[in-house]
């Protein structure tokens, strides 16, 4: 049997002190899941109806990421998560090329649409090889292991920016800056999880290109 990705201890502990801050009632591990799990419908259905398109894809993004059933095999489950963050930063790309108005940002955005829409392909054939594969890890455990580098990465990734009410392009840069910091931080756990050996390579060589993009996106924004 599948499961979803389990939230990690460390984030019930946050989301707990966050609502005895506030002034609610502590609630038990079971009931901040379905806290986190309404939240995350809640904040997609804001993004979508309230906030901008960009901002948007990244709430969907998250929410297929917290959904996806596991199947137990680290380079399976890991290569469709990272598909899923693919297509989201291949969303916000097509968005800042039909509507953005900075032409260094809509350089870099198609460069980031091909690349990653290249990678989805390999992710895919890596989802595939591994489809009916041995489970060899626990999804269950977020304590230790790939389970909890799972949490955290998804921990991190809910960290979101404030909206800047800024323009399309730095918008953009903003939020893309913040998606590749995650994905260098999802590739890293591929280094130290994965299995198959050119599923690592492919990752390094995301974190490089990744990396670069975003002292690029730094430098442009700090101008």
């Amino acid at each position: 049997m599948k499961t979803k990705i389990m939230i990690p201890a460390l984030v019930m502990s946050l989301l707990s002190l966050s609502c005895i801050k506030s002034g609610k009632t502590e609630e038990s591990g079971d009931a901040v899941a379905d806290t986190v799990a309404k939240s995350m419908d809640a904040n997609e259905h804001v993004a979508n109806e309230n906030s901008s398109e960009l901002m948007a894809s990244m709430n969907r993004m998250m929410k297929q990421m917290h959904e996806m059933e596991m199947s137990g095999n680290t380079d399976h489950d890991l290569a469709g998560l990272m598909e899923e963050h693919h297509k989201s930063a291949v969303e916000m790309a097509d968005i800042l090329i039909e509507s953005g108005t900075d032409a260094e940002m809509k350089s870099l955005a198609q460069k980031i649409k091909a690349e990653q829409e290249g990678e989805i392909v390999e992710l895919q054939k890596l989802q595939g090889k591994y489809k009916d594969a041995a489970k060899n890890y626990d999804p269950k455990n977020s304590k230790e292991g790939l389970g909890k580098a799972m949490g955290e990465d998804m921990m991190a990734m809910m960290q979101m920016p404030d909206p800047t009410g800024e323009s399309l392009d730095r918008e953009f840069a903003t939020l893309m800056v913040k998606h590749h910091e995650d994905g260098v931080k999802m590739g890293k756990t591929i280094l130290q999880h994965a299995k198959d050996a050119q599923f690592k390579v492919m990752a390094q060589k995301m974190i490089i290109s990744q990396e670069k993009d975003i002292a690029v996106m730094k430098n442009w924004l700090n101008k």
